[in-house]
């Protein structure tokens, strides 16, 4: 392969977030070997193969990148700027790598550092905010709360045939008293802003819930169907289970016990025994569901409550997703599938990062108020940069807002009010 071949692989599949360690040394080594005027050829091409609608590139921007690019290695013959923080506890500083590329798209992968942090913060360290962290609220049937997060290990109470415990890890599980229940009694479990949990299902199955989420749910599943209903984002491990032989359609073979999914009435999911994620919070543009093992079946529907499992299977608005598949629900009804969705991007939060992939500021900032529970104001014209990445989800918000700052974007933050300056 040619050198100029070889540097455009590279180059593309770090932009695209999945270079090995040892093809970023490669690519590191090849821009130092290579001309200014070869390296602004090169990422012009990049960048309108990238992004066809954000065309405008000339060679200032083309060294304005390269100025970005932090180089693990020997020490670049190039201006290279070192963004670092330290990680919180004993763990060793992290270095961000930032990639300004024509100055509208800024990647961030963490690499080992000792660098120092460049720039000054706008947010002073008596008015700095934590991340968000492991709350939730438990509403019972009747009414009472409970917050999940400062009540003790051990059974906090008991529901309708269930025992609601908490376990040495924090996580709630529902397990069954023996008891044959009486009515059906529905609890709920939601996150507040800045908030995640995570719980064990009547049915053994389990349940992450993201910021601002929630989950409603019977405290005993019947043997006919599983039925929760939600609202922001969670991601599920179902597993499969079947109804005794002959009690659902009267034949001697057991029957799978289907999982349905109410999407804050504007679709349904249908499971056997899987894993998924669903993204439906209000205010976002579209409902978007990620399949990553097993099969579902989505139906979009504006009353699911009335929709029972098998009922949807010739309606025009109902898909089957087969894994890797993400189905997005736009406002207008509108149905696009991904056959190759991101399923890195789509369990970042979940495993402990953001993970951004050509996003609007606006929805970087989303994605922080929504963590850190602030109010984002845009205090100006807002940023036509498009943001691509990794960050951890366990910062303070002040080492997270300084990756953007040092990407000419200023905050300034008043109580829980956080202004984009520009």
């Amino acid at each position: 392969m040619q050198k100029r071949e070889r540097l455009q692989y590279l180059f593309e599949r770090y932009l695209r977030n999945i270079a090995h360690q040892e093809e970023e040394l490669e690519l590191a080594d090849l821009i130092q070997e290579t001309d200014d005027e070869a390296l602004d050829g090169l990422l012009k091409s990049l960048w309108e193969s990238s992004l066809p609608s954000k065309p405008v590139f000339n060679a200032a921007e083309a060294e304005s990148m390269l100025k970005e690019i932090i180089i693990k290695g020997e020490t670049s013959k190039r201006k290279v700027r070192k963004v670092t923080f330290g990680w919180r506890g004993a763990a060793a500083a992290a270095a961000i790598f930032v990639l300004l590329l024509a100055g509208s798209y800024l990647l961030l992968t963490t690499r080992d550092s000792q660098s120092p942090l460049m720039g000054q913060s706008m947010i002073g360290p008596g008015s700095d905010l934590p991340p968000g962290g492991v709350k939730a609220m438990l509403t019972l049937d009747g009414g009472d709360k409970i917050l999940l997060d400062t009540v003790s290990n051990g059974t906090i109470t008991r529901q309708e045939g269930a025992l609601i415990v908490k376990s040495g890890s924090g996580q709630i599980e529902y397990k069954s008293d023996q008891t044959v229940p009486k009515k059906v009694v529905y609890n709920t479990i939601s996150t507040p802003v800045g908030g995640e949990y995570q719980l064990t299902l009547p049915d053994g199955s389990r349940a992450w819930l993201n910021a601002a989420s929630s989950i409603k749910f019977p405290t005993v599943f019947n043997s006919r169907e599983r039925r929760v209903a939600i609202t922001g984002e969670v991601y599920f491990e179902v597993v499969a289970l079947q109804s005794e032989a002959g009690k659902r359609f009267g034949t001697g073979a057991k029957q799978p016990i289907p999982f349905l999914v109410e999407i804050a009435g504007k679709g349904l999911v249908e499971v056997l025994g899987t894993h998924f994620n669903i993204n439906s919070y209000a205010g976002e543009k579209a409902i978007k569901t990620t399949l990553l093992e097993g099969s579902i079946r989505f139906t979009a529907n504006a009353n699911p409550g009335l929709l029972k499992s098998g009922e949807n299977r010739d309606d025009p608005n109902s898909l089957l997703l087969t894994p890797g598949t993400q189905l997005t629900l736009a406002e207008n009804g509108q149905i696009e599938v991904d056959q190759h969705a991101d399923l890195e991007r789509v369990l970042a939060w979940k495993n402990g990062y953001f993970m951004f992939s050509y996003d609007t500021l606006p929805e970087v900032m989303s994605q922080i108020a929504r963590w850190y529970d602030v109010e984002v104001i845009f205090d100006g014209p807002i940023s036509d940069r498009k943001f691509a990445g990794k960050m951890q989800r366990d910062l303070k918000l002040s080492e997270a807002l300084k990756i953007l700052e040092n990407n000419h974007i200023q905050f300034k933050l008043e109580g829980r009010t956080l202004y984009v300056i520009r």
